[in-house]
């Protein structure tokens, strides 16, 4: 891997080294009473969040209930003839060239393969 360098008061120093001393520099800078304020805020926002979508969610079961009827799924039968010659393209006894030419001719749509 290709380090870029950096240079810090002076003194060079690779990607990974700078990125630690900018982690250290804004640990040094941040007010820790403030940021964990902030974060229990921002829990509490959620948790009142969390239970207004929760009850959102009950009133939309309730309004929809049991009133609602869909329709069966068909799904349709296969159409096979088995009448139809249907031969394998690849069989895997044989070596690779005997066995991948088919496939690349096929794939060109050469020798009346489509």
């Amino acid at each position: 891997m290709l380090e870029r360098y950096f240079t810090i008061a002076g003194e060079e120093c690779g990607i990974f080294e700078w990125n630690a001393r900018a982690n250290e520099a804004v640990a040094e800078q941040v007010d820790a009473e403030r940021l964990a304020a902030l974060r229990e805020e921002a829990a509490e926002r959620l948790a009142e969040l969390q239970d207004a979508i929760a009850n959102i969610n009950e009133q939309l079961r309730l309004a929809a209930g049991d009133h609602f009827t869909l329709p069966r799924i068909e799904v349709p039968m296969a159409e096979v003839d088995e009448r139809a010659s249907t031969l394998a393209l690849v069989n895997f006894g044989d070596a690779w060239f005997s066995a991948t030419r088919p496939l690349i001719l096929r794939k060109a749509y050469e020798g009346g393969h489509a």
